[in-house]
C-alpha cells in the first residue's frame, strides 16, 4: 500500500492556484510550482534581498548583498586558481558562520558540489571524508587546518584557510579567505540541471565507516519548498487553533531562525537555505549555551524554534527562561529524535503560547517524510504525523512486500528529495533501493488515522542529544585498543540526552584498561560526542550467535532483565 498527504490543510495549499501548487516533473514526481529547482534558480532570487540582513557576524549584520558578493570574488577564486567547475568535490570544514554559507554558495554556483565534512570530528574522521569524496580542495578554518595539519599522514590536496594562522598550517599551499579576487559585485551563475550534484552530507553506516550521501540541486530546492510550505501549515494551523492571527515578521517563513546545529547537518543546511530564499535572517548560537540562546530569541525577536529535545530540555531549565524569551516563541519543533510526553506536557504548561510540532525524515530524504503539529500532535505525542505532499511512503516486510495495514514494516520512501546514491559505495547504494523506493531502515507503523508511528530505528544506532552516533562505528575503532577483546556499544535511557552512549568490554588476558583510557582513545578518533559516557568491562565472553557474531540481543536483553 502507498501512504501519501491527507492532510485537508496541505491540499488547500497544494491545490490547483494554492500557494504550493504541485505541478508534474515527470512519472510519479512532483515538485511545488514557480520554486526554484536548482540552487542557482534560488540564489538568484534570494539576490533580490540585497540590503535586508541574511546574518550576524560578530554583532555586525551580514546583508545579502554583501553575502553575494564576497561568494562572487571566492567563487571567481575557486574556479580561476584551482579549477573547480561543474563536478568538482570540494571540502566545506569550518565553524557554522557566515564563510561556512560563503563557501557553500561559492562552490555549487559553479556547479561544484560541497563535501560538508564534520567539523567536530577527529582528524581521522576528516581526513576519511576528504579522500573517499575525491576532494582535490578543502576550505578550512584554523582550528580544522591545525588538526589536519597535525595528522601522521595528510594527502596532497590544495586548502583554504579561513582566518589567521601560523606556519604550521601553511605548508606553502594556503591562502587567507580575504585573499579572494576583489572587485566582483555580481555571483556568476554555471547552467545546472535540478539532477546534478550538490552536497555530500554524511550518515554513519551499519560497516562502522561513515557514507557520504550525495543530494541534488533539484532534491535541496524541492526541499526548500516543502521546508516553506511546513512553515505555512504551521501558521495557519496556529491561527486556527489559537484563534489569533500571527504578524508577518513572526510567521515561521519570515521569522529570524537560530541554527544551532551543525551546517554540515541537514538539520542546519536545510533552514539556512529556507531563509536564504525567503529573504530571513540566519542566527547562530554558537557552541551550546541556553543564555546565549535566549540573548538571541530577545534580541532578534525570534518566534520559531527548531531544536533537538535536549536543547528543548536545557532552555527549559535555565535561570534565564522567562516570559521575555519563552513568552514570545510561537511554535517550536522537534527533529532528530523523539521528544518524550513528559516534555512535551512541560512545554505545554509553561508555554500555552505555543504549538509543538515533530517531524520524521533522514539525511538521505532531504528532511520531511512526515510531519504533526498542534491538537493533533498533543493527542499523539508518540507519532511523527502524516506524510507531507510530494513524498510517497511503504511499508515493507524483509522480502520487499507491502506488510498488511497497521502491521509494522521497514519505511521506504519515494520523493523528488531522496538522494542520488552514497559516493564512491555503489554496493550500499544498490541494497538501499528497491524497485526505486530508498529503504531506510526505520521500522514505522500507520495506524488507522493515517499517522506515522516509529516503532524501531535503523540497527544499533544511538541517538544522543539528537546526534546520531552508529555502534559499529565505535566498536570499530575501539577493536583496534590494545587490551580491548570484543566489544558492544549501545544505548541507556537518559532523561536530558535521550540516551547515553555506553559500552561493555572483554579485555585481553592480562590488559589493563581503565575508563580513562578507553574514552581517551576514542575521543582521539571520532566525534567527541561518539565518546561513550558509561564505560563497562566484563570478564566473560560475550554470547555468540549461530553464525559467529556476538549477540547483540541477548546481551541487551539480559541487561533489561538485569
Amino acid at each position: 500500500m502507498i501512504y501519501v498527504s491527507d492532510d485537508p490543510v496541505a491540499a488547500r495549499l497544494t491545490g490547483a492556484g494554492g500557494a504550493y501548487e504541485l505541478t508534474s516533473e515527470g512519472p510519479e514526481r512532483k515538485v511545488v510550482k514557480g520554486f526554484p529547482r536548482t540552487l542557482t534558480e534560488l540564489y538568484r532570487h534570494a539576490a533580490r534581498h540585497g540590503r535586508s540582513v541574511m546574518t550576524i557576524c560578530g554583532g555586525a549584520p551580514v546583508t545579502f548583498d554583501t553575502m553575494f558578493g564576497r561568494a562572487a570574488s571566492l567563487s571567481q577564486t575557486l574556479g580561476r586558481r584551482y579549477g573547480v567547475t561543474r563536478g568538482s568535490f570540494v571540502a566545506v570544514a569550518m565553524a557554522n558562520g557566515p564563510e561556512w554559507m560563503m563557501s557553500f554558495i561559492a562552490i555549487t554556483a559553479l556547479g561544484g558540489i560541497v563535501v560538508g565534512v564534520n567539523s567536530r570530528g577527529a582528524p581521522e574522521e576528516l581526513l576519511s571524508a576528504i579522500e573517499r569524496t575525491g576532494c582535490s580542495l578543502a576550505i578550512l578554518d584554523v582550528e580544522r587546518a591545525t588538526l589536519l595539519a597535525q595528522a601522521t599522514s595528510v594527502p596532497s590536496f590544495a586548502r583554504i584557510v579561513v582566518g589567521e594562522g601560523d606556519a604550521l598550517i601553511r605548508q606553502g599551499r594556503d591562502m587567507g579567505f580575504a585573499e579572494a579576487s576583489d572587485g566582483v559585485s555580481e555571483l556568476s551563475l554555471a547552467t545546472v540541471e535540478p539532477d546534478d550534484s550538490a552536497l555530500v552530507l554524511f550518515t554513519s553506516g551499519t560497516t562502522g565507516y561513515p557514507k557520504g550521501a550525495l543530494q541534488s540541486h533539484g532534491a535541496l530546492a524541492h526541499a526548500v519548498a516543502l521546508a516553506g510550505l511546513a512553515g505555512t501549515m504551521t501558521d495557519l494551523r496556529y491561527e486556527s487553533e489559537f484563534g489569533r492571527s500571527i504578524e508577518r515578521q513572526r510567521r515561521s517563513n519570515h521569522s529570524p531562525t537560530i541554527v544551532a546545529g551543525p551546517l554540515f547537518h541537514l538539520g542546519g543546511i536545510i533552514p539556512f537555505l529556507r531563509c536564504m530564499y525567503f529573504g530571513a535572517r540566519t542566527l547562530f548560537s554558537g557552541k551550546w549555551n541556553p543564555e546565549n540562546v535566549f540573548r538571541i530569541i530577545e534580541g532578534e525577536g525570534v518566534a520559531r524554534l527548531g531544536f533537538v529535545p535536549t536543547m528543548i530540555w536545557d532552555l527549559l531549565r535555565s535561570p534565564a527562561a522567562g516570559p521575555a524569551n519563552i513568552g514570545q516563541v510561537l511554535f517550536i519543533s522537534s527533529g532528530a529524535a523523539a521528544i518524550s510526553p513528559a516534555l512535551t506536557r512541560e512545554i505545554a504548561e509553561r508555554m500555552p503560547q505555543c504549538m509543538l510540532g515533530n517531524t520524521y525524515g533522514s539525511t538521505e530524504t532531504a528532511g520531511y517524510v512526515s510531519m504533526i503539529c498542534g491538537r493533533e500532535f498533543l493527542a499523539n505525542p508518540m507519532s511523527c504525523g502524516r506524510i507531507v505532499p510530494s513524498v510517497a511512503v511503504r511499508l515493507l516486510d524483509e522480502n520487499g512486500r507491502d506488510v498488511p495495514p497497521s502491521e509494522p514494516g521497514e519505511i521506504a520512501v519515494r520523493s523528488p528529495c531522496v538522494m542520488k546514491g552514497y559516493v564512491g559505495d555503489p554496493e550500499a547504494t544498490a541494497a538501499s533501493f528497491h524497485e526505486g523506493w530508498f529503504r531506510t531502515g526505520d521500522i514505522g507503523r500507520m495506524n488507522a488515522d493515517n499517522l506515522l508511528h516509529i516503532v524501531d530505528r535503523k540497527k544499533n544506532m544511538v541517538i544522543s542529544g539528537g546526534e546520531n552516533i552508529y555502534c559499529a562505528e565505535v566498536e570499530r575503532v575501539l577493536s583496534e585498543q590494545d587490551g580491548v577483546l570484543e566489544v558492544l556499544a549501545y544505548g541507556v535511557p537518559d532523561d536530558r540526552l535521550g540516551e547515553k552512549l555506553a559500552v561493555t568490554i572483554l579485555p585481553a588476558p592480562g590488559a589493563r584498561l581503565t575508563d580513562e583510557a578507553v574514552k581517551s582513545y576514542v575521543a582521539a578518533r571520532l566525534a567527541i560526542y561518539k565518546v561513550p559516557r558509561i564505560v563497562e568491562f566484563r570478564d566473560t565472553p560475550f554470547a555468540r550467535t549461530p553464525s559467529g557474531k556476538l549477540d547483540r540481543a541477548s546481551f541487551l536483553r539480559s541487561r533489561s532483565l538485569g
